[in-house]
């Protein structure tokens, strides 16, 4: 009889081990509440230390990621639409502070003081990088419309084109450095440093290589050539820059 009670007893201990077991696996199924943190489902992801653990790998990726927020590089926000799904920012620090819509910044800082902006679009390094409030500005090129701070319309295609542009607006500068230093509005510049040391005016332009107005304040001229200058207000000059004007002042 004392045996029986012993197999007894070790068969009742068995089952309850298995009981437990299985609700242990149960519970790992669901709610794998067996977990602690920082490795508890739902909770913040945290590894044991720092660069040691990857997501997902170069032959088994994951397929989707969903994102109320931003993703970092090296502590650096790297992609971000700002809080408004009209942005499109990526880039270290694109975009930064923007509350504005529909711009799309691209490349390191490029629209970083970027406020309320709206319709803007940068890409480049730097690009639009002192933007705060202005609108429906393109910048493409590292550097390009890098002052711009009250100004609006304005297109900057090429390394550093319309650098200086801080008030302007309605100028068009394509080429390296094109325009760099302008204040002016109204302006059209194309070709390498074209117009790059016109600084104050209005409606002029400027077609060619190294192209530019000898002083500022001119309004409503145009150069056309290697090197050709304006020398003064309602001018037509085609040539480099030892050509006469056409018809001289006020033409």
């Amino acid at each position: 009889m004392k045996h029986n009670y012993s197999v007894i007893i070790f068969l009742m201990m068995a089952f309850i081990y298995l009981e437990v077991i299985q609700s242990s696996a149960q519970n790992a199924n669901t709610a794998l509440s067996n977990l602690i943190s920082p490795t508890s489902v739902n909770q913040t992801l945290f590894p044991s230390s720092d660069n040691a653990l990857d997501l997902g790998s170069s032959s088994k990726s994951w397929k989707n990621i969903y994102l109320d927020g931003s993703v970092y590089l090296n502590s650096i926000r790297f992609l971000s639409n700002g809080g408004n799904t009209n942005n499109a920012f990526t880039g270290y620090n694109a975009g930064k502070v923007t509350t504005g819509v529909a711009n799309s910044f691209f490349g390191a800082y490029s629209g970083y003081s970027n406020t309320t902006g709206h319709d803007n679009t940068g890409l480049g390094y730097f690009a639009l990088y002192n933007n705060a409030t202005t609108y429906e500005n393109t910048a493409i090129g590292s550097l390009s419309l890098f002052s711009l701070g009250t100004g609006y319309y304005n297109t900057a295609i090429g390394f550093s084109a319309l650098f200086d542009n801080y008030s302007g607006y309605y100028n068009t500068a394509v080429g390296s450095n094109a325009l760099d230093a302008t204040e002016s509005s109204g302006n059209t510049a194309v070709g390498e440093r074209a117009g790059a040391i016109y600084a104050n005016g209005w409606g002029c332009t400027f077609l060619g290589q190294q192209n530019w107005a000898n002083a500022d304040g001119y309004q409503y001229s145009m150069s056309l050539g290697y090197n050709c200058r304006i020398t003064a207000s309602y001018q037509t000059r085609i040539g480099d820059a030892t050509t006469t004007s056409i018809g001289g002042y006020a033409n």
